[in-house]
C-alpha cells in the first residue's frame, strides 16, 4: 500500500470558447480555455487543419482553406493526470450575392403575391389581424387548429441549389410538439421552416445526401415577435433570428 500526501486528481476543464461563431479565410479567431487544477497544469493544443499561435490557455486559430476544423486541446497537471476537450471552427467566406423574389407577401388585406410570379395564397380559416406594427388587416393570425394559408405547387417554388426564406411571427402559446411555420411539399421533397417541442427554430431541407435539419441556439419565448430568415446556398444552412 502506497500512502501518499494526497490523491491527485485530473485538472476540470470548465470551458473551451472562440470568440466568434465562424470566420472567414485568414480572419484570426481567439480561443480561450478555462481550466483549473490544484497544481500547475500545461495546455497542448493541436487541430486538423489551419494554424495555431501562442501558448497556455489562450490561442489564436487562422486557415487559408475553407472547411470545418477541429482544435483540440490537452490539459495535463504535474502528477501526468490530463483532461482534453475540442471545438469546431467553420472557415467560410459569407459573400453577398444577388437573387430573384420568387414570392412576396405583405399580407394586406389578402395572402396575394405582389413579386409578379402569381403565386397568391388562399387562406385556410386564417384570419386577417394588425401586424407588428399595429397596422391592421396586415398579418394572419392561426389559433393552433388546422387554419393554414395554402400556394399552389409550381416550379418555381421547387428550389434545387438555393433558397432564402424571410418572415416575422409572433407565437401565443409554446407548442407541445413540432409546429410548422412553413411547409413545402410531403417529406420526399419537402424543405420547411419550424418551431420544435423544446422552443428552437428548425430549418429543414431534403438534400442531395439526404434530410438535414438545422436547430437555432435561440429559444423562442411565447408573445415575443421575432424575425427569421433561413438560407441554404447548396453547401451550409443558416438561421438567422433578430439578426
Amino acid at each position: 500500500i502506497d500512502v501518499v500526501n494526497k490523491i491527485n486528481k485530473a485538472p476540470v476543464l470548465n470551458s473551451l470558447l472562440g470568440d466568434k461563431k465562424y470566420i472567414a479565410i485568414n480572419e484570426i479567431l481567439q480561443i480561450n480555455c478555462d481550466a483549473i487544477d490544484d497544481e500547475a497544469i500545461t495546455y497542448e493544443w493541436t487541430s486538423n487543419g489551419g494554424q495555431i499561435s501562442g501558448n497556455g490557455n489562450k490561442v489564436t486559430f487562422t486557415s487559408n482553406l475553407e472547411g470545418i476544423f477541429t482544435v483540440n486541446v490537452k490539459v495535463q497537471d504535474t502528477g501526468g493526470l490530463s483532461t482534453t476537450s475540442s471545438i469546431k471552427v467553420l472557415v467560410y467566406n459569407f459573400e453577398e450575392v444577388t437573387g430573384t423574389i420568387i414570392a412576396d407577401y405583405p399580407f394586406s388585406g389578402n395572402a396575394n403575391d405582389i413579386s409578379g410570379n402569381e403565386l397568391h395564397g388562399t387562406p385556410k380559416g386564417a384570419i386577417l389581424t394588425a401586424d407588428r406594427n399595429n397596422k391592421s388587416n396586415s398579418a394572419y393570425y392561426f389559433n393552433g387548429g388546422t387554419q393554414h394559408i395554402v400556394v399552389n405547387n409550381d416550379d418555381k417554388l421547387n428550389f434545387e441549389k438555393e433558397c432564402t426564406i424571410h418572415f416575422w411571427f409572433k407565437l401565443n402559446g409554446l407548442p407541445t410538439k413540432e409546429l410548422f411555420l412553413i411547409s413545402h411539399g410531403s417529406w420526399q421533397n419537402r424543405y420547411k421552416v419550424s418551431v420544435t417541442p423544446d422552443k428552437h427554430i428548425r430549418w429543414t431541407i431534403n438534400t442531395d445526401v439526404g434530410i438535414k435539419d438545422l436547430d437555432s441556439d435561440i429559444i423562442v419565448n411565447a408573445d415575443s415577435t421575432d424575425n427569421c430568415i433561413v438560407t441554404f446556398d447548396g453547401d451550409l444552412m443558416c438561421i438567422y433570428v433578430n439578426g
